[in-house]
């Protein structure tokens, strides 16, 4: 009877527990439930949820899959379990065979068919509920659990263009309240991207979904971590390819993933959806060169974006395309350093952290002083280096960098050969574009740019204006630079010139490029830079042509040289250190060379030469207000001096102008207004020589002109010689000098000189001096403080020849000369024991002539032309003088003489030790004294044979007169020729006859 009622009750039993099974299991399945339609009370839907399921489990599963056929369905929250089998164990476990788990992002069961779960395939499971009870129909919560065997874990896309479909393939797979773990190796896939690995670890996604919210990166899983991990790749979506740059094959570059192996752990976080690297991360983008792109460090993130916050900055251009598709934001790298080799690019970099924002364009590099940022030859250095790219990648983009930094690179066509450049800066480097089309690139505080064997510029801060060029036939644009402005304590190095100011602009020419445009593209942009008023360097409008001066063609030009020009493989052999307030350079490029075409130097302008080819003479020294060179790379460069007055020094001279002008294709040097030069002489007004050279200083007040072989001082010039301190007599201790005053003088050379050779030729030397418009010469003779003579001289025009020493003086003149030592005509007739004349006795002599005189300062002979008259006779003071044509005032010792043509020489003697000095006059010849008198055609005298002849012509005959004293009766000879000798006292006549007179004046 128990046996029979204990089967009843629990046949009761089951057939109770299965109705309620199928009440709580298959009903809400097979039976329709009511929900009220909208807006009406008394009618109600009934949904087809089988249908519905279905329907949703076809799009999960392909035709013929069990999941699509007779299955049994458990469902908890967010779970739904699918299996053909199921074993209820002890502490709530139910083992499930087969088993397809789905994760829903929802609770809502109308809202979760409408996207593709999270699902989990294994071929047996046990699970762990937090209540379990299949009789009443309760199940929990799933606590854990394991999947055994082959495991497969995926999502399809949202979409079918959608990239974010999942695919995971693992053994072994432990669930988690809330996340799943795998030690097992496995490999997955997520849109385009791949890994492989071991050791998974995934958090389930368990928050609330709201209407109208997006999922997560990865529906229903929160992170991914592979802490073991073999090789991951990242598929590029649009962007990433482009933060290295773009090459030739970008386009196939751009589809090739990133490959990335690290040693540490890899972990996606979903809900963040960053992804991110540790331990030795090596990033690989293949390219079509041998050698890929690497980007290494110890810590790499990877942030995605949806494509819906994308599309605000860029718009769609598919409107069927998913907005859940993940696109790539930023990349961040971090190690010790970080390290970048993009050989597809020319690019590397080095620093402590680099992030890139894909969205932006920008790579930002960070650390120390050891960042760097490099391109091809260009190398950035700095603490932090920003670099924002345009939107055509070949073009410049923004760049910031933090200081103290270095940028480095070579100067050449293709920028990597060439002369090497180096800046630094203490504060920033900034290069931003304008409205203008130009980039500015700004760099601030201690600025220094320098090429290597060429020069450094330094300065407070640097403005270089940048153009983007493009070049027939090539690519990429050629960054050129259009201008540039340095201020604050600029200092200016070179091997030829060291310059200091207070700014610096400075404008740059590329006349061959310009020609290539406008050969190539007539309507291409051109860069340039032309004069607008004289001698004023000023940019152009953009897009303005060139401008050569006298339509030149461009060619390849030597710069010119001060002192020489250099080839540019030799050291240079002169150097110059140049001062100013503003300093103004227009560059312009003639094959590999940059050139200074036009220079300004404005505000207390000092340039001076500090190595030279003649060491041992005075360096070159310009001064002034403004100093101006105009096409100082060709051999037609024109200079402007303007000062108050502007200075030129060296070689032993010294000018002085207001404004002095040098135009070398004109081959002249000019200087109009008042003006000095100091110059260095070795021989005195008359072309004697000097026994030491004296500085002489020529002032004007017209204008000077250096043009040939000629030096051309006009109006009211005058010439001084140095300050010399001598005794005169009774005035005691004096100051003179030498002084040539004239209307206009002329200095002709031997050669003329070429402004186009400076240096290369031997100095020129004075070949001829000229004075014209009337001159007046004083020249005294100085020796150890003593006065020796003092000579003088005024006439209309004077010509000295220094080569033939040959002595032209035109118009009517005077010359005077006084000197020691009187040796008088009569002095030699004095009786036996008279003292003899003094050698301190002073000498005066003055000619006045009408008709010129010539000469030569070899021969030591001068002949005066018409002399009406000339004086002899001792005088007792420096500055005395002789009346002439005064009779009555004459004394003993003085003589008068008058003549067509008065001839003095001085002869030395076969022995070289004494002179003698030989005068003739001739044409009516007449010489008086006070006591005597005589007249001839010709009128001769020889110190040497201490005789006077007389010669009268053919027909006149010589006349000798004179008398014992004053009032005395005169005695009278008349002869063909008279031999006078005074120290023999006895004269003879051309007859023949002879004559002893006594008593002969004294």
């Amino acid at each position: 009877m128990w046996n029979k009622t204990k089967r009843i009750a629990i046949s009761i039993a089951v057939v109770v527990g299965t109705y309620f099974l199928y009440t709580v299991l298959v009903v809400p399945w097979i039976e329709p439930n009511l929900r009220r339609r909208p807006g009406d009370d008394q009618t109600y839907l009934t949904p087809d949820i089988v249908g519905q399921q279905k329907e949703f489990l076809a799009k999960l599963f392909p035709p013929g899959s069990w999941q699509l056929g007779r299955t049994k369905v458990l469902e908890s929250n967010r779970i739904m379990l699918l299996m053909r089998d199921f074993k209820e164990l002890e502490s709530n476990r139910l083992r499930l065979e087969p088993v397809t788990i789905l994760v829903f992002s929802t609770d809502d069961r109308q809202q979760r068919l409408n996207e593709p779960p999270l699902i989990l395939e294994g071929k047996e499971a046990v699970l762990h509920f937090s209540e379990l009870n299949l009789s009443f129909g309760k199940i929990g919560q799933l606590d854990g659990g394991r999947l055994d065997g082959e495991v497969t874990i995926r999502r399809e896309p949202s979409s079918p263009k959608a990239m974010n479909g999942v695919a995971i393939k693992t053994r072994d797979v432990d669930l988690h309240p809330g996340w799943i773990e795998t030690k097992a190796p496995i490999q997955f896939r997520y849109g385009g991207s791949s890994g492989s690995g071991r050791h998974l670890i995934a958090k389930l996604d368990e928050s609330e979904k709201k209407p109208g919210q997006s999922t997560s990166a990865i529906g229903g899983l929160q992170s991914l971590q592979l802490n073991h991990v073999d090789r991951i790749q990242i598929a590029l979506q649009n962007g990433l390819s482009d933060s290295i740059g773009a090459g030739p094959n970008a386009g196939n570059e751009s589809s090739a993933p990133l490959e990335i192996t690290c040693n540490g752990p890899f972990l996606f976080d979903a809900a963040l959806k960053i992804a991110s690297f540790r331990e030795r991360v090596v990033v690989t983008r293949p390219t079509a060169a041998t050698t890929p792109d690497q980007l290494r460090g110890d810590l790499i993130e990877i942030y995605f974006t949806e494509e819906d916050q994308v599309a605000a900055a860029k718009p769609a251009t598919d409107d069927s395309e998913s907005a859940s598709k993940l696109k790539v934001q930023r990349l961040v790298a971090v190690g010790a350093p970080a390290t970048l080799q993009a050989p597809s690019a020319g690019a590397r970099a080095s620093a402590k952290q680099f992030i890139y924002d894909v969205v932006r364009r920008r790579i930002e590099a960070s650390g120390d002083q050891n960042t760097e940022l490099a391109k091809d030859q260009w190398v950035v250095r700095s603490p932090n280096v920003q670099y924002e790219m345009a939107e055509n990648s070949r073009e410049l983009g923004r760049l910031w960098a933090a200081g103290p930094g270095t940028f480095h690179g070579n100067l050449g066509k293709d920028n990597k050969s060439g002369d090497a450049i180096t800046v630094g800066w203490r504060d920033q480097l900034r290069v931003e574009p304008n409205d203008s089309g130009e980039h500015v690139m700004t760099l601030a505080g201690d600025v220094s740019a320098g090429v290597e064997g060429r020069g450094e510029l330094q300065a407070d801060n640097l403005y270089i204006w940048i153009r983007s060029l493009g070049i027939p036939g090539k690519r990429d644009k050629q960054l050129l630079a259009d201008r540039m402005h340095a201020s604050g304590r600029v200092n200016i190095r070179s091997p030829q010139l060291n310059g200091k100011t207070k700014e610096l602009k400075a404008w740059f020419q590329y006349p061959e490029l310009n020609a290539a445009l406008t050969l190539d593209q007539p309507d291409a942009q051109t860069m340039s830079i032309v004069r607008g008023e004289p001698n004023t360097a000023i940019p152009t409008q953009t897009g303005s042509p060139v401008t050569l001066r006298r339509n030149s063609q461009p060619s390849p030009l030597k710069p010119m040289a001060i002192g020489g020009q250099v080839e540019p493989t030799q050291p240079p052999t002169t150097k110059f250190d140049m001062t100013g307030d503003l300093i103004q350079l227009v560059f312009m490029r003639m094959a590999e060379e940059m050139l200074v075409e036009n220079a300004t130097i404005s505000g207390h302008v000092e340039v001076k030469e500090t190595l030279s080819t003649e060491p041992n003479k005075p360096p070159l020294v310009v001064t002034g207000d403004v100093i101006q060179i105009e096409h100082a790379s060709s051999p037609n460069a024109y200079a402007h001096v303007v000062g108050a007055p502007g200075m030129i020094s060296g070689r032993g001279i010294q000018l002085f102008s207001n404004h002095l002008q040098m135009d070398q294709a004109r081959n002249r040097v000019f200087s109009q207004g008042p003006g000095e030069l100091l110059l260095p002489m070795d021989r005195d007004f008359e072309g004697r020589k000097l026994a030491l050279p004296e500085i002489y200083t020529v002032t004007w007040q017209g204008s000077l002109e250096v043009i040939g072989d000629r030096i051309i001082f006009d109006r009211n010039v005058a010439v001084r010689g140095r300050p010399m301190q001598f005794q005169k007599g009774r005035l005691g201790m004096v100051t003179e000098q030498r002084q040539l005053n004239t209307g206009r003088l002329e200095v002709v050379l031997d050669q003329s000189i070429d402004f186009r050779q400076l240096g290369q030729s031997r100095n020129p030397s004075v070949r001829r001096i000229e004075c014209k418009q009337g001159f007046n010469a004083y020249n005294p003779t100085v020796q150890q403080g003593k006065l020796l003579s003092l000579d003088e001289m005024k006439a209309d025009n004077l010509s000295i020849d220094h080569q033939t020493g040959d002595i032209l003086v035109s118009g009517a003149g005077s010359a005077r000369s006084t000197r020691f030592g009187f040796v008088g005509l009569e002095t030699k007739l004095q009786p036996t024991g008279a003292p003899a004349p003094s050698s301190e006795q002073l000498t005066f002599v003055e000619v006045n002539f009408r008709q010129g005189v010539m000469g030569n300062i070899y021969r030591r002979q001068i002949a005066f032309r018409d002399v009406h008259p000339a004086i002899y006779g001792p005088v007792s003071n420096w500055g005395d003088s002789i009346a002439a044509n005064a009779l009555q005032g004459m004394r003993e010792t003085d003589v008068e003489l008058t003549c067509e043509e008065l001839t003095i020489a001085q002869i030395k003697s076969p022995g070289g030790a004494a002179e003698s000095i030989e005068m003739m006059a001739v044409g009516n010849a007449n010489v008086r004294g006070r006591l005597f008198s005589a007249t001839g055609e010709r009128f001769t005298y020889s110190n040497s044979k201490e005789m006077i002849v007389l010669h009268g012509s053919g027909r006149s005959a010589a006349q000798l007169s004179y008398q014992q004293q004053l009032g005395a009766p005169r005695q009278t000879a008349s002869a063909g020729t008279i031999h006078f000798w005074p120290k023999e006292h006895r004269f003879e006549a051309s007859n023949g006859r002879s004559i002893e007179v006594s008593n002969l004046p004294n």
